[in-house]
């Protein structure tokens, strides 16, 4: 392929990470795994998430095409083992985004937020089935993280009826006895406590991941200013 062009294609990009794979290409490239790409991917997704904060929209911009990277990589590994190409990761999930939005690929003509979230969760539903559970939740997340996507999992499933007033007693009641246990404080104890302060966000409607941010940036400011 030519190697100067001024601009390139997504099959150009394709066919670049197919020539790093290959014999000829590069032996680091042609090294990887799933299971070693699968960190590169989390760090990548991560540092294009710094790049939204700080609202640097050419580093956003380099931050997808090393995400993508990740992408066409795993996807060439699926092709050179015969189980899945880029082209099947495209159209699944063109089909998967056709048949989650009836209301603008369908004949369904409610518009409305809340009509278009339940029917999501109603047709992810249908989709997963069995596999639809707490337990498939991605076990890799950060566990904070997990712990609010659980949480906000559970209220939609009618599994947890997350109830402000109540919460707040019981993270009381937690607070107590950890005064009253002092250093011996069990951990058991301190993670059912912060369950229920993640709980405590979702009742509140509140991105738990984008307050911490800020709280973290703050904390931050606080002992390095």
């Amino acid at each position: 392929m030519n190697t100067n062009q001024e601009h390139y294609s997504f099959s150009d990009f394709c066919e670049i990470i197919s020539i790093l794979r290959s014999p000829g290409g590069c032996s680091w490239d042609r090294e990887q795994t799933y299971d070693s790409l699968k960190k590169n991917l989390i760090e990548e997704s991560y540092e294009y998430i710094d790049a939204l904060h700080e609202g640097n929209r050419a580093k956003m911009c380099d931050e997808l095409g090393d995400v993508l990277l990740q992408i066409v990589m795993n996807a060439q590994i699926g092709k050179e083992e015969g189980t899945f190409t880029v082209e099947d990761v495209i159209d699944t999930i063109s089909k998967k985004m056709i048949r989650r939005h009836p209301h603008v690929f369908g004949e369904v003509e409610d518009q409305s937020v809340s009509g278009i979230l339940t029917r999501w969760e109603e047709i992810k539903k249908g989709e997963k089935k069995e596999e639809y559970t707490l337990k498939s939740t991605a076990k890799h997340l950060p566990s904070v993280l997990r712990a609010s996507i659980l949480a906000e999992k559970s209220k939609k499933m009618h599994k947890n009826e997350i109830i402000f007033s109540k919460n707040i007693d019981k993270l009381q009641k937690m607070l107590d006895n950890v005064r009253n246990e002092e250093n011996s404080a069990s951990e058991e104890t301190l993670c059912e406590m912060m369950t229920t302060l993640v709980e405590l966000f979702v009742a509140k409607k509140i991105d738990l991941e984008t307050a911490m941010y800020r709280q973290n940036e703050k904390y931050i400011a606080k002992f390095e200013s």
